[in-house]
Protein backbone atom coordinates (compact mmCIF):
# COMPACT_ATOMS: atom_id res chain seq x y z
CA UNK A 1 0.00 0.00 0.00
CA UNK A 2 2.89 2.37 0.67
CA UNK A 3 4.11 1.96 -2.96
CA UNK A 4 0.58 1.98 -4.42
CA UNK A 5 0.92 -1.53 -5.87
CA UNK A 6 -1.47 -4.44 -5.64
CA UNK A 7 -1.38 -8.25 -5.72
CA UNK A 8 -3.79 -11.11 -6.17
CA UNK A 9 -3.96 -14.55 -4.57
CA UNK A 10 -2.71 -17.27 -6.89
CA UNK A 11 -3.29 -20.19 -4.51
CA UNK A 12 -4.62 -20.46 -0.98
CA UNK A 13 -5.41 -23.43 1.26
CA UNK A 14 -4.66 -24.63 4.77
CA UNK A 15 -1.02 -25.41 3.84
CA UNK A 16 -0.02 -23.06 1.02
CA UNK A 17 -0.46 -19.38 0.27
CA UNK A 18 0.83 -17.83 -2.96
CA UNK A 19 0.40 -14.31 -4.25
CA UNK A 20 1.59 -12.45 -7.34
CA UNK A 21 1.40 -8.97 -8.76
CA UNK A 22 -1.75 -8.00 -10.62
CA UNK A 23 0.40 -6.68 -13.44
CA UNK A 24 1.30 -9.61 -15.70
CA UNK A 25 4.56 -7.96 -16.77
CA UNK A 26 5.77 -7.76 -13.16
CA UNK A 27 7.72 -10.65 -11.73
CA UNK A 28 6.79 -10.22 -8.07
CA UNK A 29 5.95 -13.54 -6.35
CA UNK A 30 5.62 -14.67 -2.75
CA UNK A 31 5.11 -18.20 -1.42
CA UNK A 32 4.35 -19.12 2.19
CA UNK A 33 3.56 -22.40 3.90
CA UNK A 34 2.25 -23.55 7.24
CA UNK A 35 4.72 -25.35 9.56
CA UNK A 36 3.08 -27.69 12.06
CA UNK A 37 6.14 -27.94 14.29
CA UNK A 38 6.25 -24.22 15.02
CA UNK A 39 2.52 -23.67 14.42
CA UNK A 40 3.24 -20.66 12.24
CA UNK A 41 3.34 -19.48 8.64
CA UNK A 42 6.80 -19.13 7.08
CA UNK A 43 7.72 -17.32 3.87
CA UNK A 44 9.57 -19.81 1.71
CA UNK A 45 10.14 -17.76 -1.40
CA UNK A 46 9.95 -14.10 -2.30
CA UNK A 47 11.05 -12.73 -5.63
CA UNK A 48 12.40 -9.34 -6.47
CA UNK A 49 10.51 -6.18 -5.66
CA UNK A 50 7.75 -4.94 -7.88
CA UNK A 51 9.11 -3.85 -11.25
CA UNK A 52 5.79 -2.43 -12.44
CA UNK A 53 5.01 1.25 -12.31
CA UNK A 54 1.45 2.19 -11.46
CA UNK A 55 0.63 5.44 -13.20
CA UNK A 56 -2.92 5.49 -11.90
CA UNK A 57 -2.50 6.80 -8.37
CA UNK A 58 -5.77 6.21 -6.50
CA UNK A 59 -6.93 7.86 -3.31
CA UNK A 60 -8.08 4.47 -1.99
CA UNK A 61 -6.49 1.02 -2.05
CA UNK A 62 -8.11 -2.28 -2.90
CA UNK A 63 -6.45 -4.12 0.00
CA UNK A 64 -7.39 -1.44 2.53
CA UNK A 65 -10.64 -3.20 3.37
CA UNK A 66 -13.06 -2.17 6.06
CA UNK A 67 -11.89 -5.20 8.09
CA UNK A 68 -8.40 -3.70 8.33
CA UNK A 69 -9.86 -0.29 9.09
CA UNK A 70 -12.06 -1.86 11.78
CA UNK A 71 -9.01 -3.21 13.63
CA UNK A 72 -7.28 0.14 13.27
CA UNK A 73 -10.14 2.16 14.83
CA UNK A 74 -11.21 -0.44 17.40
CA UNK A 75 -9.61 1.42 20.30
CA UNK A 76 -11.14 4.70 19.14
CA UNK A 77 -14.67 3.27 19.01
CA UNK A 78 -14.16 1.67 22.42
CA UNK A 79 -13.48 5.11 23.91
CA UNK A 80 -16.15 6.98 21.95
CA UNK A 81 -18.98 5.03 20.22
CA UNK A 82 -20.26 8.29 18.70
CA UNK A 83 -17.04 8.68 16.71
CA UNK A 84 -17.77 10.61 13.51
CA UNK A 85 -17.07 9.04 10.13
CA UNK A 86 -15.04 12.04 8.99
CA UNK A 87 -12.78 11.52 12.02
CA UNK A 88 -12.19 7.91 10.92
CA UNK A 89 -11.31 9.09 7.41
CA UNK A 90 -8.82 11.61 8.80
CA UNK A 91 -7.25 8.95 11.04
CA UNK A 92 -6.73 6.56 8.10
CA UNK A 93 -5.25 9.37 5.99
CA UNK A 94 -2.67 10.08 8.70
CA UNK A 95 -1.93 6.36 9.20
CA UNK A 96 -1.97 4.85 5.68
CA UNK A 97 -1.93 8.00 3.52
CA UNK A 98 -5.13 6.91 1.75
CA UNK A 99 -8.48 8.66 1.62
CA UNK A 100 -11.40 6.31 2.23
CA UNK A 101 -14.86 6.51 0.81
CA UNK A 102 -17.59 7.45 3.27
CA UNK A 103 -19.26 4.06 2.83
CA UNK A 104 -16.13 2.05 3.65
CA UNK A 105 -15.44 4.13 6.75
CA UNK A 106 -19.06 3.77 7.89
CA UNK A 107 -18.97 -0.03 7.41
CA UNK A 108 -15.75 -0.22 9.40
CA UNK A 109 -17.28 1.77 12.24
CA UNK A 110 -20.40 -0.44 12.24
CA UNK A 111 -18.30 -3.58 12.50
CA UNK A 112 -16.12 -2.09 15.24
CA UNK A 113 -19.19 -1.19 17.31
CA UNK A 114 -20.45 -4.75 16.88
CA UNK A 115 -17.12 -6.19 18.06
CA UNK A 116 -17.04 -3.94 21.13
CA UNK A 117 -20.70 -3.92 22.16
CA UNK A 118 -22.16 -6.96 20.40
CA UNK A 119 -24.67 -7.11 17.58
CA UNK A 120 -28.31 -6.07 17.69
CA UNK A 121 -29.79 -9.56 17.92
CA UNK A 122 -27.62 -10.60 20.88
CA UNK A 123 -28.56 -7.37 22.67
CA UNK A 124 -32.22 -8.41 22.66
CA UNK A 125 -31.27 -11.77 24.20
CA UNK A 126 -29.21 -10.07 26.93
CA UNK A 127 -31.94 -7.59 27.79
CA UNK A 128 -33.87 -9.73 30.36
CA UNK A 129 -30.70 -10.50 32.28
CA UNK A 130 -29.77 -6.82 32.32
CA UNK A 131 -33.21 -5.84 33.67
CA UNK A 132 -32.97 -8.55 36.31
CA UNK A 133 -29.53 -7.31 37.41
CA UNK A 134 -30.73 -3.71 37.34
CA UNK A 135 -33.44 -4.45 39.91
CA UNK A 136 -30.91 -6.21 42.16
CA UNK A 137 -28.15 -3.59 42.07
CA UNK A 138 -30.57 -0.64 41.95
CA UNK A 139 -33.52 -1.54 44.21
CA UNK A 140 -36.71 0.33 43.52
CA UNK A 141 -36.14 0.52 39.78
CA UNK A 142 -39.35 -0.26 37.89
CA UNK A 143 -39.06 -2.33 34.70
CA UNK A 144 -41.93 -3.69 32.59
CA UNK A 145 -41.07 -5.83 29.55
CA UNK A 146 -43.89 -6.69 27.17
CA UNK A 147 -43.34 -9.50 24.69
CA UNK A 148 -45.19 -11.36 21.95
CA UNK A 149 -45.43 -15.09 21.46
CA UNK A 150 -42.81 -16.55 19.15
CA UNK A 151 -44.23 -18.80 16.45
CA UNK A 152 -42.72 -21.05 13.85
CA UNK A 153 -43.58 -20.56 10.13
CA UNK A 154 -46.39 -23.12 10.46
CA UNK A 155 -47.97 -21.20 13.37
CA UNK A 156 -46.76 -23.47 16.18
CA UNK A 157 -45.96 -21.66 19.42
CA UNK A 158 -42.28 -21.92 20.36
CA UNK A 159 -42.03 -22.59 24.07
CA UNK A 160 -39.38 -20.64 25.95
CA UNK A 161 -39.07 -18.03 23.18
CA UNK A 162 -40.73 -14.61 22.98
CA UNK A 163 -40.43 -11.55 20.73
CA UNK A 164 -39.63 -8.10 22.04
CA UNK A 165 -42.61 -5.72 21.91
CA UNK A 166 -42.31 -2.87 24.44
CA UNK A 167 -40.20 -1.86 27.41
CA UNK A 168 -40.80 0.61 30.25
CA UNK A 169 -38.30 1.54 32.95
CA UNK A 170 -37.95 4.19 35.64
CA UNK A 171 -35.01 4.55 38.02
CA UNK A 172 -35.80 5.05 41.69
CA UNK A 173 -33.73 8.28 42.06
CA UNK A 174 -35.68 9.75 39.14
CA UNK A 175 -39.03 8.78 40.67
CA UNK A 176 -38.06 10.21 44.05
CA UNK A 177 -36.65 13.39 42.55
CA UNK A 178 -39.89 14.04 40.64
CA UNK A 179 -41.64 14.82 43.94
CA UNK A 180 -39.51 17.99 44.20
CA UNK A 181 -39.97 19.13 40.59
CA UNK A 182 -42.58 21.41 39.12
CA UNK A 183 -45.98 19.68 39.09
CA UNK A 184 -45.81 19.26 35.32
CA UNK A 185 -44.99 16.01 33.55
CA UNK A 186 -44.11 16.33 29.86
CA UNK A 187 -43.94 13.45 27.42
CA UNK A 188 -41.95 13.51 24.21
CA UNK A 189 -40.43 10.95 21.91
CA UNK A 190 -37.69 10.48 19.38
CA UNK A 191 -37.20 8.03 16.55
CA UNK A 192 -34.31 5.59 16.82
CA UNK A 193 -32.02 5.34 13.81
CA UNK A 194 -30.52 1.93 14.45
CA UNK A 195 -31.17 -1.38 12.75
CA UNK A 196 -34.65 -1.57 14.26
CA UNK A 197 -37.07 1.34 14.10
CA UNK A 198 -38.49 1.60 17.61
CA UNK A 199 -39.42 4.91 19.22
CA UNK A 200 -38.01 6.12 22.54
CA UNK A 201 -40.58 7.90 24.72
CA UNK A 202 -39.48 10.01 27.67
CA UNK A 203 -41.45 11.47 30.56
CA UNK A 204 -39.57 14.51 31.86
CA UNK A 205 -40.15 17.19 34.46
CA UNK A 206 -38.46 20.48 35.32
CA UNK A 207 -36.81 21.71 38.48
CA UNK A 208 -37.29 25.27 39.72
CA UNK A 209 -34.56 26.49 37.37
CA UNK A 210 -36.33 24.93 34.35
CA UNK A 211 -33.67 22.23 33.97
CA UNK A 212 -34.94 19.06 32.34
CA UNK A 213 -35.21 16.14 34.77
CA UNK A 214 -35.91 12.65 33.30
CA UNK A 215 -38.50 10.57 35.12
CA UNK A 216 -39.34 7.50 33.02
CA UNK A 217 -38.53 5.94 29.66
CA UNK A 218 -40.25 3.58 27.25
CA UNK A 219 -39.40 1.79 24.02
CA UNK A 220 -42.42 1.26 21.78
CA UNK A 221 -43.02 0.29 18.17
CA UNK A 222 -44.20 3.80 17.24
CA UNK A 223 -46.54 6.60 18.22
CA UNK A 224 -48.38 9.64 16.89
CA UNK A 225 -49.42 12.86 18.53
CA UNK A 226 -53.05 11.79 18.52
CA UNK A 227 -52.76 8.44 20.27
CA UNK A 228 -50.20 9.86 22.71
CA UNK A 229 -52.73 12.27 24.22
CA UNK A 230 -55.40 9.57 24.38
CA UNK A 231 -53.01 7.27 26.25
CA UNK A 232 -51.99 10.04 28.65
CA UNK A 233 -55.62 10.82 29.42
CA UNK A 234 -56.40 7.15 30.13
CA UNK A 235 -53.50 6.97 32.58
CA UNK A 236 -54.46 10.29 34.14
CA UNK A 237 -58.10 9.24 34.72
CA UNK A 238 -57.09 5.93 36.33
CA UNK A 239 -57.71 6.40 40.11
CA UNK A 240 -55.04 3.83 40.94
CA UNK A 241 -52.28 6.09 39.59
CA UNK A 242 -52.88 8.84 42.18
CA UNK A 243 -53.04 11.79 39.82
CA UNK A 244 -56.39 12.86 41.28
CA UNK A 245 -55.04 13.12 44.83
CA UNK A 246 -53.85 15.83 45.21
CA UNK A 247 -55.89 17.36 42.37
CA UNK A 248 -54.03 17.92 39.10
CA UNK A 249 -54.93 18.90 35.56
CA UNK A 250 -54.21 17.24 32.23
CA UNK A 251 -53.10 19.86 29.69
CA UNK A 252 -51.88 19.67 26.09
CA UNK A 253 -48.41 20.39 24.76
CA UNK A 254 -48.36 23.52 22.60
CA UNK A 255 -45.97 21.78 20.20
CA UNK A 256 -48.55 19.12 19.31
CA UNK A 257 -51.45 21.57 19.32
CA UNK A 258 -49.53 23.47 16.64
CA UNK A 259 -48.82 20.22 14.80
CA UNK A 260 -52.50 19.26 14.74
CA UNK A 261 -53.33 22.85 13.73
CA UNK A 262 -51.05 22.57 10.69
CA UNK A 263 -52.63 19.22 9.81
CA UNK A 264 -56.10 20.82 9.58
CA UNK A 265 -55.52 24.51 8.74
CA UNK A 266 -52.12 24.49 6.97
CA UNK A 267 -51.37 28.13 7.68
CA UNK A 268 -47.82 28.77 8.84
CA UNK A 269 -48.46 32.41 9.77
CA UNK A 270 -51.42 31.48 12.01
CA UNK A 271 -49.37 28.67 13.52
CA UNK A 272 -46.97 31.24 14.96
CA UNK A 273 -49.93 33.17 16.39
CA UNK A 274 -51.26 29.96 17.94
CA UNK A 275 -47.89 29.25 19.58
CA UNK A 276 -47.82 32.80 20.98
CA UNK A 277 -51.26 32.27 22.50
CA UNK A 278 -50.03 29.10 24.19
CA UNK A 279 -47.17 31.00 25.82
CA UNK A 280 -49.37 33.93 26.91
CA UNK A 281 -49.10 34.50 30.66
CA UNK A 282 -52.28 36.57 31.05
CA UNK A 283 -55.84 35.98 29.95
CA UNK A 284 -56.15 39.30 28.01
CA UNK A 285 -53.07 38.46 25.94
CA UNK A 286 -54.41 34.95 25.29
CA UNK A 287 -57.76 36.38 24.17
CA UNK A 288 -55.93 38.83 21.90
CA UNK A 289 -54.11 36.06 20.02
CA UNK A 290 -57.28 33.99 19.90
CA UNK A 291 -59.22 36.82 18.24
CA UNK A 292 -56.35 37.26 15.77
CA UNK A 293 -56.69 33.62 14.73
CA UNK A 294 -60.49 33.76 14.41
CA UNK A 295 -60.37 37.01 12.44
CA UNK A 296 -57.84 35.63 9.97
CA UNK A 297 -59.46 32.21 9.63
CA UNK A 298 -62.86 31.53 11.26
CA UNK A 299 -62.42 27.80 10.63
CA UNK A 300 -59.47 27.81 13.01
CA UNK A 301 -61.75 28.14 16.07
CA UNK A 302 -60.86 25.07 18.12
CA UNK A 303 -63.04 23.40 20.74
CA UNK A 304 -60.45 23.90 23.47
CA UNK A 305 -59.92 27.58 22.72
CA UNK A 306 -62.60 28.50 25.30
CA UNK A 307 -60.48 27.17 28.17
CA UNK A 308 -58.77 29.73 30.36
CA UNK A 309 -54.99 29.44 30.79
CA UNK A 310 -53.96 27.64 33.95
CA UNK A 311 -51.40 29.35 36.16
CA UNK A 312 -49.50 26.91 38.37
CA UNK A 313 -48.16 28.37 41.56
CA UNK A 314 -46.11 25.98 43.64
CA UNK A 315 -43.65 26.05 46.54
CA UNK A 316 -41.37 24.14 44.19
CA UNK A 317 -39.33 27.31 43.72
CA UNK A 318 -37.83 27.12 47.21
CA UNK A 319 -34.10 26.42 47.44
CA UNK A 320 -34.60 23.43 49.72
CA UNK A 321 -36.91 21.83 47.21
CA UNK A 322 -34.33 22.18 44.45
CA UNK A 323 -31.78 20.26 46.53
CA UNK A 324 -34.31 17.46 47.02
CA UNK A 325 -34.46 16.87 43.26
CA UNK A 326 -30.83 15.74 43.07
CA UNK A 327 -30.44 14.33 46.59
CA UNK A 328 -30.97 10.72 45.42
CA UNK A 329 -27.87 8.99 44.12
CA UNK A 330 -27.61 6.13 41.64
CA UNK A 331 -26.02 2.94 42.91
CA UNK A 332 -23.04 1.52 41.06
CA UNK A 333 -23.97 -1.49 38.93
CA UNK A 334 -21.56 -4.43 38.77
CA UNK A 335 -19.96 -5.57 35.55
CA UNK A 336 -21.75 -8.10 33.40
CA UNK A 337 -19.54 -10.96 34.61
CA UNK A 338 -21.06 -10.57 38.10
CA UNK A 339 -24.69 -10.40 37.04
CA UNK A 340 -26.92 -13.20 38.34
CA UNK A 341 -28.00 -15.88 35.91
CA UNK A 342 -31.31 -15.50 34.11
CA UNK A 343 -33.40 -18.60 33.45
CA UNK A 344 -36.49 -17.12 31.81
CA UNK A 345 -37.65 -16.98 28.20
CA UNK A 346 -35.26 -16.03 25.41
CA UNK A 347 -36.16 -12.64 23.93
CA UNK A 348 -35.79 -12.35 20.16
CA UNK A 349 -35.87 -9.31 17.91
CA UNK A 350 -38.94 -8.44 15.88
CA UNK A 351 -38.24 -8.85 12.16
CA UNK A 352 -41.22 -6.63 11.33
CA UNK A 353 -39.47 -3.68 13.01
CA UNK A 354 -36.25 -4.11 11.05
CA UNK A 355 -35.38 -1.42 8.56
CA UNK A 356 -35.69 -2.73 5.05
CA UNK A 357 -33.13 -0.43 3.52
CA UNK A 358 -29.50 -1.39 4.01
CA UNK A 359 -26.85 1.05 5.16
CA UNK A 360 -27.11 4.28 7.09
CA UNK A 361 -30.18 6.57 6.79
CA UNK A 362 -29.83 9.18 4.07
CA UNK A 363 -31.34 11.83 6.32
CA UNK A 364 -31.90 12.19 10.05
CA UNK A 365 -34.89 14.50 9.55
CA UNK A 366 -38.37 13.03 9.88
CA UNK A 367 -40.97 15.19 8.15
CA UNK A 368 -44.17 16.10 10.03
CA UNK A 369 -47.07 18.42 9.33
CA UNK A 370 -45.18 21.34 10.86
CA UNK A 371 -42.64 21.06 8.02
CA UNK A 372 -45.35 21.47 5.37
CA UNK A 373 -44.27 25.00 4.53
CA UNK A 374 -40.64 23.91 4.10
CA UNK A 375 -41.64 21.03 1.80
CA UNK A 376 -43.31 23.33 -0.76
CA UNK A 377 -40.90 23.79 -3.65
CA UNK A 378 -40.92 27.12 -5.43
CA UNK A 379 -39.40 28.19 -8.71
CA UNK A 380 -35.94 29.69 -8.41
CA UNK A 381 -36.82 32.44 -10.92
CA UNK A 382 -40.39 33.58 -10.25
CA UNK A 383 -40.66 32.09 -6.72
CA UNK A 384 -44.07 30.61 -7.57
CA UNK A 385 -45.35 27.13 -6.71
CA UNK A 386 -45.79 24.75 -9.67
CA UNK A 387 -42.86 25.94 -11.76
CA UNK A 388 -39.16 25.21 -11.83
CA UNK A 389 -36.20 26.71 -13.64
CA UNK A 390 -36.88 24.62 -16.76
CA UNK A 391 -40.65 25.27 -17.06
CA UNK A 392 -40.81 28.85 -15.74
CA UNK A 393 -42.52 31.24 -18.21
CA UNK A 394 -40.06 33.95 -17.17
CA UNK A 395 -37.06 31.86 -18.14
CA UNK A 396 -34.71 33.80 -20.40
CA UNK A 397 -36.57 37.05 -19.87
CA UNK A 398 -34.34 40.08 -19.52
CA UNK A 399 -34.79 42.46 -16.65
CA UNK A 400 -36.28 45.88 -17.45
CA UNK A 401 -35.01 47.45 -14.24
CA UNK A 402 -32.03 49.75 -14.59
Amino acid sequence: MANNVDFKVDRANVERYKIKCRNHDCGFRLHASYRKRSDSWVIGYISQDHTCVNTNVSQDHRKLSYDIICQEILHLVDKDPSLKVKTIISHIVSTYNYTLSYRKAWLAKTKAIELVYGNWEDSYKRLPRFLFALQIYSPGTVTILETLRAQSPDGTCLQGNVIFHRLFWAFRPCVQGFAYCKPILQIDGTWLYGKYKETLLMAVAQDRNSNIFPVAFALVEGETAGDRHASIEIVYNNPANGWQNPPSTHVYCIHYIAQNFMREIKDNALRKTLVNSGYALTQPKFQYYRHEIVAANPDAECSYAHQDPLALLSPIYKAGTLLGVYNNAFRVMAKEDYWPAYEGDVVWHNDNMRRKKRGRPNSTQIITEMDHEKMVRKCGICREVGNNKNTCPNRGATSTNN
